[in-house]
């Protein structure tokens, strides 16, 4: 009867570890709702680029008559454009002043008119992460008047 019961035993045993491997996805293995491997995440969109044509303006005086387009080119869409122009002065003491930058995606202009003489610099900056600086002088020319006296 010890041989009967050794017999029985293992394959009680056999049945056991069968039923438990099915039951566990197959034994050692994982079961199959879960697989172990995280789920990756999603990949941050580069800073946008962003590039401002032209890069320096010089005005030859100053006023509506002399006002120049600034175009920003940005390689990642953005939403909106902005100007830091605390460079340049406010009010009457602003070299230039700037409109209100229109455009949308990747492209966006902005007018420039300047003030009174001198040089100044502004950073554009875009939403998608991307700044540039724009340099401005504006020359005012004086004019000089002198007599000549002919002498004979």
């Amino acid at each position: 009867m010890a041989r009967g019961c050794s017999v029985l035993r293992t394959g009680m045993i056999a049945l056991a570890s069968t039923w438990l491997a099915a039951c566990q996805g197959g034994g050692a293995n994982p079961p199959p709702f879960f697989t172990g491997v995280a789920a990756p995440s999603p990949t941050p969109a580069p800073p946008g680029q962003l590039s401002v044509s032209p890069s320096s303006i010089t005005f030859a005086g100053a006023g509506a008559a002399f006002a120049q387009t600034v175009t920003v080119t940005i390689t990642v869409p953005a939403s909106t454009v902005s100007v830091d122009t605390s460079a340049c002065g406010t009010g009457a003491a602003a070299i230039v002043t700037f409109g209100t930058p229109t455009g949308s995606g990747t492209t966006f202009t902005d007018l420039v008119t300047p003030q009174k003489a001198g040089s100044c610099s502004a950073t554009i900056s875009s939403t998608s992460g991307g700044s540039a600086m724009v340099t401005f002088t504006v020359n005012v020319g004086s004019v000089t008047v002198s007599s000549h006296h002919d002498r004979r």
